[in-house]
């Protein structure tokens, strides 16, 4: 609806400014009385304050769409896109160690260890039980580049 809304107000400004060339050409005198221009401005600045409008209230759209979601750290970010283990970083992000996300997820701190080091890819059933337990999605455990999995296109 908002991006309706502002497709309205630039067709109406683009019908303006084309009227706006119309009479100047044809109809109004040159310059325009100070009277005209002033209304011409006035109308401008409501254009644009309702523009401002629309785009405060898409933010606030999102904003209420998003809030629930976790915002992720610019430093696990990168630590990802450097290429680094997915699980060592969602692990090390959500404060646990080897052996508490080991106890948590029903297996070994050296299964882990060897998921970790990219020594065993580990069951699919371990990684599900894994990405319980750091509160992320399954997909969120692929290495960047696996398989083309994450891979921005």
């Amino acid at each position: 609806m908002v991006n309706s809304i502002e497709g309205e107000i630039t067709a109406i400004q683009a019908e303006f400014a084309h009227t706006m060339t119309w009479l100047r050409g044809d109809y109004l005198p040159s310059p325009l009385p100070k009277a005209v221009e002033d209304r011409l401005a006035t109308l401008v600045s409501r254009f644009d304050a309702l523009r401002e409008l629309v785009e405060d209230r898409e933010a606030a759209t999102a904003f209420t769409r998003t809030r629930d979601q976790e915002s992720v750290p610019d430093d696990v970010v990168g630590r990802l896109l450097d290429g680094e283990n997915p699980m060592r970083v969602w692990r090390q992000h959500r404060g646990l160690s080897l052996r508490s996300l080991a106890e948590r997820a029903g297996t070994s701190p050296s299964a882990l260890s060897d998921i970790e080091t990219g020594k065993s890819e580990g069951r699919l059933s371990l990684l599900q039980r894994i990405a319980g337990v750091l509160d992320i999605g399954l997909d969120d455990l692929i290495p960047m580049g696996a398989h083309g999995a994450n891979d921005v296109c």
